[in-house]
């Protein structure tokens, strides 16, 4: 069934509810575009190309993070059996438990300038101030992608970890008994299968 027979099959009203619900999203991109063009705002002039890159740069390195992380997760957990494994079958997706905002507060506490982590090696070193010893910048955009990556995977996680229960072991299984590794049968037969699943742990991460 073509794409073009499928949206003919939807309900009209299925569209017309869509369109109410991003009526006020479709205002406030159109309000923020219009403002950033007329030339009378100059702060939105300035600061919505910068809000869009970073907007872009954000999605598509957790996206891409999630990405990596969820589906590798997903793979261990259903193709191998190690010690703790059924432990890390659930505790994997505990990260959905805590807010993004909750975890972003602890991350920062915990590394800042004033966290534990910096506060042991200023006594190790005895550095006394920043200049003195390098650490990462914590509050930066590299710090929100890793924070909201190791949160929001579990999206991807659980979306794979599906499919991965609904599939057949035989073609994995085959691809092994005809001499492949397991990392060539990962990027040959296990990437290209779980796409759709792949897909949508992304998107739910993404948004």
């Amino acid at each position: 069934m073509s794409l073009a027979t499928r949206l003919r099959s939807v309900p009209l009203s299925a569209f017309g509810l869509l369109l109410i619900m991003g009526l006020p999203l479709l205002w406030l991109i159109g309000a923020a575009v219009m403002a950033g063009f007329s030339g009378d705002n100059g702060l939105a002039a300035s600061m919505l190309p910068v809000a869009f890159r970073e907007t872009a740069v954000l999605m598509v390195s957790v996206g891409l993070i999630t990405g990596i992380v969820g589906l590798v997760a997903a793979w261990l957990t259903t193709h191998f059996d190690f010690p703790l494994r059924r432990f890390f079958d659930w505790a994997l997706i505990l990260p959905l438990a805590v807010p993004t905002y909750l975890a972003a507060y602890c991350y920062t506490e915990f590394l800042d300038f004033t966290g534990p982590v910096q506060q042991a090696i200023r006594a190790l070193t005895g550095a006394s101030t920043i200049k003195e010893y390098w650490f990462p910048n914590i509050r930066s955009n590299g710090g929100a992608v890793l924070v909201m990556s190791l949160v929001l995977y579990p999206y991807v996680y659980t979306s794979c970890r599906a499919f991965f229960l609904m599939q057949s072991g035989a073609v994995t299984a085959a691809s092994r008994v005809l001499g492949a590794s397991g990392l060539r049968t990962f990027f040959a037969i296990v990437l290209p299968l779980s796409r759709p699943a792949l897909i949508v742990g992304v998107t739910l991460a993404m948004m």
